[in-house]
C-alpha cells in the first residue's frame, strides 16, 4: 500500500521530528485469526531527489519512531507511508493485493518542529534543548494513556541525551530533572525501588549542578526533598528523612521573600519534622514542624484565598496532635481543633449522608474508564476499596465488603511483587476480610485475611514505619481466628505478632499504650487455658506498662489501667484492692475527660470520669456474687490471692456470668456507653459532674428527659484554687481540733466531755470565736467561681420563700479536692447581696454518676410495711474514744417523736447493740439512724468503721451484704463523707459505701458535728419527714423525702446561727447522698 501527498517545493523553513508513531489495526489488535502481523513501517519521500526510497523501522507492539525530516510545516503532506505486511506460508506479493482492501489500520503521530536556524545549519542530529522538548512530547503523553512503555521511551532519550552531553551545558540540570521526573513516573506505575532511586539520583545531581543563583534551585531542592521523603516513607531510612529535611530547609533559605511557593516549601518542611519525630519522637522535631506550618501561615493574608492555606492549617492540626500524644498539653489540642476547623471552613464540603455513595459512584466511573494496564487503574481501584469500606461501617451492607474484596484483587492481580504499593493493597484486603468476618464469622473469611496480611509483610521493606501496624493487624487477625476456634496455634501467632510490633515501635511514640494494650490482651485470651500461672502475670504487667507510658492517648492508657486493676484479684479482695491500685493511676480518668471536653465531647468525658471511677457495688446480685466467689475460695481452702491465676480469672468471668444473667446491669467491671450511663436519670432536677484537671476546669450538666449533656467551661475555678480552699479548710478544721464529732465550742455539760471525737481533747486546739473569714471567703469563691456559674448556665432561679413551690433537686458529683469541699454550703453569707445554694436548689451528691442512675433503675418500690422500719442506735461510750452524750439525747428524742406520730421504730442504746447484732438489723430493716464515732482509714478504705461498745463494723463488712430493704442512712457521726485524699477520681468513703451497700440515700458529715446542735438537726429532719407523709404510708418509715428534710433542718439551724465562721462551720458539713 502507498498513500502519498505532496507539497509545493518551498524552502526549507524548519526542521521537525516525527514521534510518537502508533499503527492500529481496525479491526483487529495487531494479529487475529487471519494471521496478519505488523513487522516493518516505511517511510517514503524522505528524499526529494529519490521519491521512491524507503526508510524501513522494524515493529513492536509499542513502536515508538522519530524521524528528522527536512520541510516546512506541510510536512504530513509530503509523507507516504507504506505497510510491508508479512503473512505466513504466503507470498509477500500475492498477500499486499488480497489485503490491501480488506485491512484497515490508523495510523498516527506528533510533530516535534525545531528553530529554522538549527535547520539552516544542517545538523542531523538534535541539540539536548530538543530532545527535552521530545522526551516532554513523550511524559505528556505517557500522562494522558498510561502506557509505560512510553515513560520508558522518554527515559532512554534522556538517558542517551544526558550521556552525550558534558556538564558544563546549561540544559544539563534541566534533562536531569526531567529525567528524574520520568524515573518517579516510572516508579507510581512499577513500584520498583530502583526507579524511585534513579529519580534520587538524577535529582542530585539536578541540584549538584545548579549555580547557586539558579532561580529553578528551590525547586530543584523541593523535588529532591519530596523523592527522599517518599522513599522514606516506603523503606523507613532515617537518612532520607534527614536528607529531605535538609534540603527542604536550603530550599526555604534560597526561596526570596514574598515568593508565592514560599509558603507551601513550608508546609513541606514541616511535614517532613513531623514524619521525623514520628520515628524518633525526638521533641525539637515536632516543635520546629509547628514554627514551619505557622510560618508558612503568617506568609498568607487573611481572606486572600490563598490555595496553600487549607493544606498549611491540616499540616499544622496534624503537627499540633502528634506533639499533643507526647506531651499532653491540652493547649495544643484546643488549637489543632482550631486549625482543623479552618481548614474544613475553607474547603466547603457537602455533608450529605449520601456523599459516600456520590463517591462510590464516581470511583466507579473512572475505573471503568481506565483501560487495562492503566499505571492509575490499580491506585483508582484501592481507592474504590477504601470507599466501599467506609459505606459499609455506616451503612453495614455487607455487600460492599463483598465488592470491595473482589476489587481489591483485581488491583493486585497486575501489581507487581516489588511494588511499594502491594504491601498495601494487601493491607486492605486484609481489612476487608476482616470485616466481613465481624459481621459473618466465616472462618473462610478470617484465613483471607490472614493470608493477605502475612503477605503484606512479606513484601514490606524492612525498617518500613507500616510495620509495626502491620503486625498489629495480623495479630488481631489471629487472635479473632482464636476466639472462634480456640487453636493455641493462633493465639501463639497473635502474640508473635503483637510482640513484634511492641519491638518495632520507636521508644516514645504515641503509639506505644494501644501496642502493649493489645499485647496485654492477647497473654489475657493466653491466660484462660490455665496452662501456665505466668501467663496472666504477663497481661498485668503489660497492661501496668501501657497505663504507665508517658505519651499516649489518655483514654487507652485510662482503659488499660482499669482493665489491670480487674484482672490483679478476684472480687472480693479486687475491690480492697483497687482502692490501692488507683492510686497509681490517679487522674488519668480526668486527663482523658479533659481531653475530650477540649473537643465538646462531654458524652465522651462522662464515659471516660465513670469508667475511671472505682468498681460499683451497688447491685445486690453483685454482691450475691462476691459472696458466692468469697465461699468458693474459701471451700478451697486457699486464699484468693494464692489461687493459680487461670483460677482467678474463672472466678472473675462466672461472676460476670452471674451478673449478665442477673440482668442487672450489662457491662460489670466494664465501661458504660453514654446511652446507658443516661438512661435512668432521675425525672426532674439536674445532674452536674465538675471535672477538675490542671488545665481547666469544666461540668457537665444533665437532665431527666434530655438526650444530650450540657457542657459549662467554668474560666474562673482551676485545680489551683480547688487544692487552695482544701488546704484552708482543712488548716481551719485541725487548728480547731474539728475531725472527730464533737463540739467546737468550750461548753460546760456534765460530763465534762461533750464530743463526739476520736481526737482527744489533749490533742486539739481552742477554737476562736472568729476565724478571719477563712470558711467564708472558701464558700464565696466555691459560690462565684463554680455554683453560681452553673446555675444560670442552667437557668435555675432564685426561689421564693413565700412561695410553697419546692425549689429544683440538683445532684453534685464532684472529681479530685473538689470531694473533699463543702459545695453544698457555697454562698454569700455577708453583704446585701448576701445569698447561697440554699436559696436555689436542694443539693445532693452522688460519688458516681452510676450510683445514682441504678437507684433510680431500681426505682422507689414500696418497702414492705415490716421491713419499713427505723432502727435508732446511739454508741456514746465507744473504747479509746472520747464519750459523746449528745448521741443518747438525739436518738431518744427522734424515738419519742417517732412513737408520737405512730412510725415503726426500734431503739437500740449502746451495750444494747453489738456489731455483728447491728449488721442483721441492716439486713431485715429499711433505714438506721447512727449516732456514734466514726473514723476513715487513709491506708485502706474499706476498714473505715463505726464504733460500737463491743466493736467496730467497718465499710468492707457492709459492703458485703445484700440489704435488699435499704432505704435510708443517717449517720450522725463525723467524717462519713470525707474522701481518701489521695484518690482523685471518687471520694471513698462511708456514706458512698452504704450507698454502694443498696442503701438509697445517705446524710452524713464532712467533718465533727456540734454536740448541741446535732440532735436539733436530727429532730428537725425527722419532724419535716413525718409531716410530710402520705395518706396511704400508715406506720411505715419512708425516706423519700430525705433530701427535702435535710435542707429543711439546715435551713431552720441557719435561723438560730448567725453568719460568723463558727456558726458556718456547724452546718455546712452536713450532706445528703442518693436519690
Amino acid at each position: 500500500m502507498r498513500h502519498g501527498m505532496r507539497a509545493s517545493h518551498n524552502a526549507v523553513h524548519s526542521r521537525a521530528y516525527m514521534t510518537d508513531i502508533f499503527i492500529d489495526r481496525a479491526n483487529n489488535d495487531g494479529q487475529g485469526e487471519d494471521g496478519v502481523n505488523l513487522t516493518e513501517l516505511c517511510v517514503f519521500g524522505l528524499n526529494e531527489a529519490h521519491d521512491e526510497e524507503a526508510k524501513s523501522f522494524s515493529l513492536t507492539p509499542y513502536f515508538l519512531a522519530k524521524l528528522a525530516i527536512d520541510s516546512h510545516s506541510e510536512v504530513f503532506y509530503r509523507l507516504t507511508i507504506g505497510l510491508i505486511l508479512s503473512v505466513r506460508r504466503i507470498e509477500m506479493s500475492k498477500q499486499i493485493e488480497t489485503f490491501d482492501a480488506q485491512l484497515q489500520f490508523n495510523i498516527s503521530w506528533d510533530m516535534i518542529e525545531m528553530p529554522a536556524e538549527a535547520a539552516a545549519r544542517g545538523r542531523e542530529l538534535p541539540t539536548l534543548r530538543e530532545r527535552i522538548q521530545f522526551s516532554t512530547a513523550l511524559y505528556d503523553r505517557f500522562q494522558s494513556t498510561g502506557e509505560i512503555n512510553i515513560v520508558s521511551a522518554a527515559i532512554a532519550a534522556l538517558k542517551r541525551a544526558v550521556d552525550m552531553t558534558s556538564e558544563d551545558d546549561v540544559n544539563l540540570p534541566v534533562a536531569l530533572g526531567n529525567l528524574g521526573n520520568c524515573f518517579y513516573a516510572r516508579y507510581e506505575y512499577t513500584g520498583s525501588l530502583q526507579d524511585l532511586a534513579d529519580a534520587i539520583s538524577a535529582q542530585r545531581r539536578t541540584v549538584q549542578l545548579s549555580p547557586g543563583d539558579d532561580g529553578d534551585l528551590p525547586a530543584y531542592l523541593i523535588n529532591l526533598g519530596n523523592l527522599l521523603q517518599c522513599r522514606f516513607n516506603v523503606a523507613g531510612d532515617l537518612g532520607d528523612i534527614s536528607e529531605a529535611i535538609s534540603v527542604q530547609q536550603r530550599a526555604i533559605y534560597s526561596t526570596p521573600k514574598g515568593h508565592p511557593y514560599l509558603p507551601a516549601r513550608l508546609n513541606n518542611l514541616g511535614n517532613s519534622l513531623s514524619s521525623r519525630f514520628r520515628s524518633t519522637a525526638h521533641l525539637p522535631d515536632i516543635v520546629e514542624a509547628i514554627l514551619a506550618h505557622k510560618r508558612g501561615m503568617e506568609l498568607i493574608s487573611e481572606g486572600s484565598g490563598h490555595p496553600h492555606l487549607p493544606a498549611l492549617l491540616n499540616g499544622l492540626a496534624s503537627s499540633l496532635r502528634y506533639r499533643f500524644n507526647h506531651t499532653g498539653d491540652l493547649e495544643d489540642l484546643a488549637e489543632a481543633i482550631s486549625a482543623q476547623r479552618r481548614a474544613v471552613h475553607l474547603v466547603p464540603r457537602n455533608r450529605d449522608p449520601h456523599d459516600i455513595s456520590e463517591a462510590v459512584s464516581e470511583q466507579r466511573r473512572a475505573v471503568d474508564l481506565t483501560p487495562e494496564g492503566h499505571v492509575q487503574l490499580p491506585i483508582r481501584l484501592n481507592s474504590l476499596v477504601i470507599s466501599l469500606q467506609s459505606r459499609f461501617r455506616h451503612a453495614r451492607d455487607i455487600q460492599d465488603l463483598d465488592e470491595s474484596i473482589l476489587v481489591q484483587r483485581r488491583a493486585i492481580l497486575p501489581t507487581k511483587e516489588d511494588h511499594v504499593n502491594l504491601p498495601v493493597y494487601l493491607n486492605n484486603l486484609g481489612i476487608s476480610y476482616m470485616l466481613r468476618f465481624g459481621e459473618s464469622g466465616d472462618l473462610p473469611d478470617i484465613d483471607g485475611a490472614i493470608s493477605a496480611q502475612r503477605k503484606a509483610l512479606s513484601f514490606t521493606p524492612m525498617g518500613s514505619a507500616q510495620r509495626s501496624a502491620q503486625y498489629t493487624n495480623l495479630g488481631n487477625s489471629f487472635l479473632a481466628r482464636y476466639q472462634q476456634t480456640g487453636n493455641v496455634q493462633d493465639i501463639a501467632g497473635a502474640l508473635l505478632a503483637h510482640q513484634r510490633a511492641v519491638e518495632l515501635v520507636p521508644e516514645g511514640h504515641v503509639c506505644l499504650p494501644l501496642c502493649l494494650k493489645n499485647l496485654a490482651n492477647c497473654w489475657y485470651n493466653r491466660s484462660a487455658s490455665g496452662a501456665d500461672p505466668g501467663h496472666l502475670e504477663k497481661s498485668i504487667s503489660s497492661y501496668r506498662t501501657a497505663a504507665m507510658c508517658a505519651v499516649g492517648s489518655p483514654s487507652i492508657k485510662l482503659s488499660a489501667a482499669m482493665t489491670m486493676i480487674s484482672l490483679v484479684a478476684g472480687l472480693e479482695e479486687t475491690i480492697q484492692r483497687r482502692y490501692t491500685l488507683i492510686q497509681e493511676y490517679s487522674g488519668l480518668s480526668l486527663e482523658a475527660a479533659t481531653a475530650a471536653l477540649r473537643l465538646e465531647r462531654p458524652d465522651k468525658a462522662l464515659e471516660w470520669l465513670e469508667q475511671g471511677t472505682l468498681p460499683r457495688m451497688e447491685p445486690a446480685e453483685a454482691m450475691g456474687v462476691a459472696r458466692r466467689l468469697e465461699h468458693a475460695a474459701s471451700s478451697s481452702r486457699e486464699p484468693y490471692a494464692s489461687m493459680n491465676p487461670s483460677d482467678r480469672i474463672s472466678l472473675e468471668d462466672e461472676a460476670r456470668d452471674h451478673v449478665h444473667l442477673a440482668g442487672d446491669f450489662e457491662d460489670f467491671l466494664r465501661p458504660t456507653p453514654f446511652s446507658a450511663l443516661v438512661q435512668y436519670l432521675p425525672t426532674s432536677g439536674f445532674l452536674v459532674v465538675v471535672n477538675v484537671h490542671e488545665n481547666r476546669c469544666d461540668a457537665i450538666a444533665l437532665r431527666g428527659g434530655s438526650a444530650g449533656a450540657v457542657h459549662i467551661p467554668l474560666p474562673l475555678f482551676s485545680l489551683e484554687k480547688a487544692n487552695k480552699y482544701r488546704n484552708m479548710i482543712s488548716s481551719q478544721l485541725h487548728s480547731q481540733g474539728v475531725r472527730g464529732r464533737g463540739d467546737i465550742f468550750e461548753t460546760e455539760e456534765e460530763d465534762g466531755n461533750p464530743d463526739r471525737a476520736l481526737m482527744p481533747p489533749s490533742q486539739r486546739t481552742r477554737p476562736q470565736a472568729r476565724c478571719g473569714g477563712g470558711i467564708r471567703l472558701i464558700l464565696g469563691g466555691l459560690w462565684k467561681e463554680l455554683v453560681k456559674p452553673i446555675l444560670n448556665k442552667l437557668g435555675v432561679l432564685k426561689g421564693d420563700p413565700a412561695s410553697n413551690v419546692d425549689l429544683p433537686r440538683i445532684w453534685w458529683c464532684p472529681t479530685g479536692p473538689l470531694t473533699f469541699l463543702p459545695i453544698q454550703a457555697a454562698g454569700i453569707y455577708q453583704g446585701q447581696g448576701a445569698e447561697s445554694i440554699l436559696d436555689y436548689v436542694i443539693p445532693s451528691f452522688t460519688p458516681t454518676l452510676s450510683a445514682l442512675t441504678s437507684r433510680v433503675k431500681e426505682g422507689c418500690g414500696s418497702v414492705g410495711q415490716e421491713k419499713a422500719r427505723l432502727l435508732l442506735t446511739c454508741q456514746p461510750m465507744a473504747p479509746g474514744a472520747s464519750s459523746i452524750s449528745g448521741t443518747v439525747k438525739e436518738v431518744r428524742a427522734i424515738y419519742d417523736m417517732a412513737m408520737s406520730k405512730g412510725i415503726r421504730v426500734t431503739k437500740l442504746e449502746g451495750d444494747a447493740l453489738t456489731a455483728k447484732q447491728c449488721i442483721a438489723h441492716l439486713e431485715e430493716l429499711s433505714s438506721i439512724h447512727l449516732a456514734c464515732h466514726a473514723s476513715q482509714n487513709t491506708v485502706e478504705p474499706l476498714l473505715s468503721r463505726f464504733l460500737f461498745h463491743d466493736g467496730q463494723l467497718n465499710l468492707k463488712t457492709i459492703a458485703q451484704r445484700r440489704l435488699t430493704h435499704a432505704d435510708l442512712a443517717f449517720l450522725s457521726a463525723c467524717q462519713t463523707s470525707t474522701g481518701e485524699e489521695t484518690l482523685s477520681e471518687e471520694a471513698v468513703h462511708l456514706a458512698a459505701g452504704m450507698l454502694a451497700a443498696g442503701y438509697r440515700r445517705v446524710v452524713a458529715t464532712m467533718w465533727a458535728i456540734d454536740d448541741r446542735y446535732a440532735p436539733q438537726v436530727a429532730e428537725d429532719f425527722y419532724q419535716y419527714i413525718w409531716n410530710h407523709r402520705g395518706r396511704n404510708d400508715g406506720s411505715r418509715f419512708d425516706g423519700t423525702l430525705s433530701a427535702h428534710a435535710l435542707h429543711h433542718a439546715i435551713q431552720q439551724l441557719r435561723g438560730r446561727l448567725d453568719n460568723l465562721d463558727t456558726s458556718l462551720l456547724i452546718w455546712s458539713p452536713y450532706i445528703h447522698y442518693g436519690y
